[in-house]
Formats: C-alpha cells, sequence, structure tokens
C-alpha cells in the first residue's frame, strides 16, 4: 500500500508492452511471473460494426467500399448474425446484427446506436493469457472455451478504454 493506505500503480516496462503494476494485487511469489502479451499477440483480426439489419450497411461496406464477402452466419444460442468482409489489404470488417429482441446486440443498439462492437485480436497461449489479465486487473467478460478451434474472451469497456476488445484463439487461417 502507498501512503494513506492508497494502492500504488505504475506503468512497468517489459519488451514491447507496458503492464499496469498494481502493488496491491502482487505478492513477492509473483512478481517475476510477468507476461508479455504482446508477443501472444498473432493479429489484429477485424472490426465487428453492429448493426440493426445486416441488409441496411451493404451499400456502404459491399457495394461502396469494395468489400469481399467472405463468410458469416446465424448463431442462434447466442442470438446474432454476421457478414463478414475482406478488403484489399487483408483487412476484415465483421457486420453483426441481433436476432431478436433478447440478444445483447439488440440491447447494444438500443444503448449506443449502430457502430463498432468490437476490435478482435487472434492470440496464442489463451488461457495463460486470460488468467494474465485478470490477474493484472483486467475485466475479462465472455469466456467460452467449448470449441477448441475458436476460443475467445472479451475485455470489457471499463478496462479497454470504453472499447469491447475480444481475444480469441483459433486454428483458422482467416
Amino acid at each position: 500500500m502507498g501512503v494513506w493506505g492508497l494502492t500504488v500503480s505504475a506503468m512497468i516496462p517489459c519488451s514491447h508492452a507496458y503492464f499496469v503494476y498494481n502493488e496491491a494485487s502482487h505478492s513477492n511469489s509473483n512478481r517475476g511471473a510477468m507476461l508479455n502479451v504482446a508477443e501472444n499477440v498473432v493479429r489484429f483480426d477485424h472490426t465487428a460494426i453492429g448493426v440493426a439489419q445486416l441488409e441496411d450497411a451493404l451499400p456502404l461496406f459491399r457495394d461502396l467500399l469494395g468489400g469481399e464477402h467472405v463468410g458469416g452466419g446465424e448463431s442462434p444460442d447466442k442470438g446474432f448474425r454476421t457478414m463478414h468482409f475482406m478488403y484489399p489489404n487483408g483487412s476484415k470488417i465483421e457486420l453483426i446484427a441481433p436476432l431478436g429482441e433478447n440478444s445483447f446486440m439488440h440491447k447494444f443498439l438500443l444503448e449506443r446506436g449502430p457502430g463498432v462492437h468490437h476490435l478482435t485480436f487472434i492470440v496464442k497461449a489463451f488461457e495463460p493469457l486470460v488468467a494474465h489479465l485478470k490477474a493484472q486487473g483486467y475485466k475479462v467478460v465472455g469466456e467460452d472455451y467449448r470449441d477448441p478451434r475458436w476460443k475467445e474472451a472479451f475485455i470489457s469497456p471499463v478496462s479497454a478504454n470504453g472499447t469491447v476488445v475480444q481475444l480469441a484463439e483459433t486454428d483458422r487461417d482467416e
């Protein structure tokens, strides 16, 4: 603890990334266990944009901007459907729309309107990475380990400057 019982935090350089070191959450036994998150990022994968209806976004993202439709589908158990577009430099946009009023996407659109929903990074060593982030004080939500071909978790906007950050480990090339 710092002066007057306040938690002391500092930015600690660690190779190519910085981690917030929170004095209250580290004992002598785990101080040497820093994980370089940046070294576990394989690539930035896509930006997901929330829309009420996928078809309403096609004139912009497909027709005007030239996105090539490369995938998508429905996830009834999670209450959404998607369309994925790739652009000339390999960057991707995922359009995501709700499947009904009980969908998290419906709630998102009611509260914020259409727009960027999340950023997705493909990572390796997924489970230790998620554990490390939680130990560092990041709010991690939506952990899903059911499909070994696509494990995912989200860094909550309260820990990510107002943006949802999806971390995923996959054996898919794209």
